[in-house]
């Protein structure tokens, strides 16, 4: 079985299994057979996103009037009922 790794991931993987006392194709050959046999699961997972301040502030102030029930839409029923309410809100700013 042939496959490429990065040299760099390779380098460290081999510097770790040389200080186990262990060969890497062990390791590869240990982690082959876990993953066969539904030992070893891999998961892909994505660090939190970093907000930055002006997005915190508007965040901050959305959960503010979410909490006070502030500038929510009304809750309608059908498309009609919808369009009704943006006309009203579109009156009022006049």
């Amino acid at each position: 079985m042939l496959f490429r790794v990065d040299p760099a991931v390779k380098t460290r993987a081999t510097r770790r299994a040389r200080q186990e006392g262990i060969p890497l194709g062990v390791v590869l050959k240990f982690a082959t057979k876990a993953y066969a046999n539904g030992e070893l699961n891999l998961g892909i997972t994505q660090s939190p996103e970093i907000l930055n301040e002006k997005t915190v502030r508007q965040l901050a102030g959305i959960d503010r009037d979410i909490r006070l029930k502030k500038n929510l839409s009304p809750v309608v029923d059908d498309v009609e009922s919808f369009l009704n309410s943006l006309r009203a809100v579109r009156k009022s700013r006049r």
